[in-house]
Parts: C-alpha cells; sequence; structure tokens
C-alpha cells in the first residue's frame, strides 16, 4: 500500500509540474519550419521573419527573428504562445517571473518588448513587461515579474515576443532578436500584489501583423469613462472596442478584424485628458 501511494505521489507531481511547463519552451520542436506550439507572422515563401537557428543557449535549436523589409517596407514582428486554434495555453499555477535567455541586434533606435499575460475565465487577471533597447551578442538572461489585480489562479498565459521604435512605431529592417529557454521561475525583488498603475499607458498591439486577432492593453492610473476605438487610413471609424467607466487599472481586448481587409489602421485611447494612437498592421 505504502508503493502505491508513493507511486500516484510521483505520478500527481510529475503530472502537475508538466502541466504547469510552458509549451515548447526551449524552441526545440519544429514542424514544417514553424516552432511548435507558437505562432508566428511568418505569411508567405517570400516573407519569413521567424525561423530556427542553431544558436542555442542550452541543447541545439533556438528561434530567430528578424526584422525584414517586405516590397521596400520594414514591417514589425510578432511572436507568441499558442496555435492556430487557440492563443495562449493552459495553465493551473500563479507563477512568480517569467525567465529567459535573449541576444538582441538594434537597428536606429529598434526595442525588443516581451510580454507574458494571465487570464482567468477570458479576463486579464496579471501581466508584465520586458523592454530594452540595448544590443547584446551574448545570450543575457531576462526576468519579468507579472503583476497582478486580484488574488485568482490564472487558467491560460500568454508569452509574446515583438520589435518596434518608440518613434513610428515601425522598426527597422535588420534588427534581430534570439530567444531560448523559458521558464517559471522566482520573482526578483518585487512583491506579487495588488498594484495599481502610476501613469497612462496604452501598449503596441500585439502581435502585429496580425491575421486576424490582435491584442490590445492599457492601463489608467485613475477610474473613469474610457473609450477605445478604432480607425482606418482614411480616418473612418471602424469599431468601438471600449465605451464606458471603468477602474483604475491594467486592462487587455482582443480585436478580431476577420470581417475587414489588410491593411493600415489606428487605435485611440481616451480617458479624460489622455488621448493616444497607436499603428498596427492587418495582413491577411
Amino acid at each position: 500500500m505504502r508503493f502505491i501511494l508513493t507511486v500516484c505521489f510521483f505520478v500527481f507531481i510529475s503530472l502537475a509540474l508538466g502541466y504547469a511547463q510552458i509549451p515548447n519552451a526551449s524552441f526545440e520542436q519544429w514542424t514544417n519550419g514553424e516552432p511548435d506550439e507558437w505562432l508566428t507572422t511568418n505569411s508567405s515563401p517570400d516573407y519569413v521573419p521567424f525561423t530556427q537557428s542553431s544558436d542555442a543557449h542550452e541543447g541545439t535549436s533556438s528561434i530567430l527573428g528578424t526584422v525584414l523589409s517586405f516590397q521596400g517596407f520594414a514591417i514589425p514582428i510578432a511572436l507568441i504562445s499558442g496555435t492556430q486554434d487557440q492563443e495562449g495555453f493552459e495553465i493551473s499555477t500563479r507563477p512568480e517571473a517569467l525567465h529567459g535567455w535573449y541576444k538582441f541586434t538594434s537597428v536606429g533606435s529598434d526595442f525588443l518588448i516581451i510580454t507574458t499575460g494571465f487570464e482567468k475565465n477570458g479576463s486579464a487577471i496579471g501581466a508584465g513587461q520586458f523592454t530594452t533597447d540595448v544590443s547584446t551578442n551574448n545570450y543575457t538572461e531576462f526576468v519579468i515579474n507579472p503583476i497582478y489585480i486580484n488574488s485568482d489562479t490564472p487558467d491560460t498565459a500568454y508569452i509574446a515576443f515583438q520589435i518596434s521604435n518608440s518613434t513610428s512605431g515601425f522598426p527597422h529592417a535588420g534588427s534581430t532578436f534570439i530567444v531560448d529557454d523559458l521558464s517559471w521561475g522566482a520573482a526578483t525583488g518585487v512583491e506579487d500584489i495588488v498594484n495599481l498603475p502610476k501613469d497612462y499607458l496604452l501598449e503596441q498591439n500585439y502581435p502585429n501583423p496580425f491575421n486576424p486577432n490582435t491584442k490590445i492593453s492599457w492601463q489608467t492610473p485613475k477610474s473613469g469613462y474610457q473609450t477605445l476605438k478604432v480607425y482606418d487610413v482614411l480616418g473612418n471609424e471602424v469599431t468601438t472596442l471600449i465605451d464606458g467607466d471603468k477602474e483604475a487599472g491594467k486592462y487587455e481586448i482582443n480585436f478580431d478584424a476577420s470581417q475587414l481587409s489588410s491593411g493600415i489602421y489606428f487605435y485611440k485611447l481616451q480617458t479624460g485628458s489622455f488621448i493616444e494612437t497607436k499603428k498596427m498592421i492587418l495582413l491577411k
């Protein structure tokens, strides 16, 4: 009986730990030129910004993202956890931090953005971000300590990578990043408590470019009436995503553009005296 209980205990622990892991966290598994369990902005034989790299932190493989010029236009690149059927992945724990290793080459002051987010029953309950514009030729560890807005345990986690530019929102051809060996780990000196934002912020959507879904995140330090609207290049309103009163905090919403045609769109957040607009690209 003791042997049976011991075996059951270790089976349970193994299943629990496996359920909590990040799928294909070391980018060792690839199928038809795509990393398993990850969505990329690769869209055609002529536009493949993400490739398998042998420059690994550990093991034999990592992922390389390169900003390419497509028809004379440098397009933002994005990598997000998930599959064509479901963005993100199931989780049954409440991670303290996301750890990983990266290399980065910045052209024209481009910066690398790494984001992690958590949901419970479809509602955002936590998020964190790492941003850098410093190039590094050696593998460097990043750590993201997410901030949770309540005490719930998430059922879905998201991890995303992209290269952007603070001036135009569009990166420069030639900027690259390599990522490897992602894992959940201990936080680095930041307490996991409810913490309201101190500033207004509208983040760049991810993935970007996208087809047909993308996520838009923002934060507000004060409660009040908020609108989040999407416009086409002619300034015509396409849709209203948010229109109403909201408490101070961090928010994220999914934008489904399946009924729209390919092109450049703008999303604008307005709350009180704060107004900010950002570009996004729909590629079908």
